[in-house]
Formats: C-alpha cells, sequence, structure tokens
C-alpha cells in the first residue's frame, strides 16, 4: 500500500514538475552592448587611450633612434670594444621594447577596456533579470549562442530598462583605424 501511494504521489509530482509550461526569452546582447558602447562614449575613451599609448611608444621609439644616432657619432672617438658593448646595449634595449614594452601596452589597452565594459556588463545583467523577473520567464538565453531563437524577444524591453532607444543605431565606424599593437 505505501509503495502504490509513493508511486501515485512521485506520479503526480513529475506529471506537475512536466506539466508546468516553461516561459523561455532571448536576447541579443551584442546589440545591446554596442549601444551602451555609444551611450556610455566606451569608443571614445578607448580611442584616446590608445592614442595615448601610441605617443608612448613613439617617444620610447624616438628615444631609442636618437640613442642610435648618437652611438654613431661616438663610433670614431671611443675604443671598439667600448662602441661594440655600446651596440649590444642597445640592440637588447631594441629587442626589450618588441618583448617587454610593446605587449605591456597591449595588455594595459585590454586592462582598460575591461575596467570600461565591465559595468556595462553589469547593468545589461541586472536589466535582463529585472525583466525576466517582471515577465516571468524561466530561461533567458542570449540570442548569439542559441541554435534556434524559439521563444519571446527580450532584446526591445532590456534595451528601455537601460535608457536605450527601442531600436539598435547603427555602430559609427572608426575609419579602419588600427594602432601598431593590433587594437
Amino acid at each position: 500500500m505505501k509503495k502504490s501511494i509513493l508511486i501515485v504521489v512521485l506520479t503526480f509530482s513529475v506529471s506537475m514538475v512536466f506539466g508546468q509550461k516553461q516561459k523561455i526569452g532571448h536576447v541579443n546582447t551584442t546589440e545591446i552592448m554596442e549601444s551602451m558602447y555609444i551611450k556610455d562614449s566606451i569608443q571614445f575613451k578607448l580611442m584616446e587611450f590608445r592614442k595615448q599609448l601610441e605617443k608612448e611608444s613613439i617617444y620610447l621609439q624616438q628615444e631609442l633612434q636618437e640613442r642610435e644616432h648618437g652611438l654613431q657619432k661616438l663610433k670614431d672617438s671611443i675604443s671598439e670594444e667600448s662602441f661594440n658593448n655600446l651596440v649590444q646595449r642597445l640592440q637588447q634595449d631594441y629587442s626589450e621594447f618588441q618583448t617587454v614594452t610593446l605587449p605591456n601596452m597591449q595588455k594595459r589597452f585590454q586592462l582598460k577596456e575591461l575596467d570600461l565594459v565591465k559595468p556595462i556588463e553589469e547593468k545589461i545583467t541586472k536589466a535582463i533579470e529585472k525583466i525576466a523577473k517582471e515577465n516571468s520567464f524561466t530561461y533567458i538565453i542570449s540570442k548569439e549562442t542559441a541554435l534556434f531563437a524559439g521563444g519571446d524577444d527580450i532584446t526591445k524591453l532590456v534595451r528601455l530598462e537601460l535608457g536605450l532607444p527601442e531600436e539598435a543605431e547603427p555602430l559609427p565606424l572608426n575609419g579602419g583605424i588600427q594602432s601598431q599593437f593590433g587594437y
């Protein structure tokens, strides 16, 4: 008898779980992120930081070139051994610039981008959570990672929650400019 009751209860519980309708939504987070980049002037801030890094890089390169020219002028007035030692040190400094300084500048740029993007990602996540709760969604899936975007598209709702226009604006182009750092 206990087994029969347990089976009936389990069957009823399972049918209740499977009988509940799951409400699924999807959101285009890339589109929202691009709009937030525009709204929060992220592209401008990153472009300004890139310019600053490029100025630093140019200054360091010019400094190395000036040392090289100064060394060429000294060539006849110092011993060959001293000249060779100075040339070797300059070559090491050039190599360090290529292998350490430039990668550090790339890393600084990436960290700056992360610092600027993190608050935006948090805002988007909070907006998605709020929309999901208010509209009783069980799951919200990123449209970019879904193979099939079934369910309700909540992108417009999230955009409005974030104070963005309902429709995405075209992303401005940077003219195809790419710096020597590869970003």
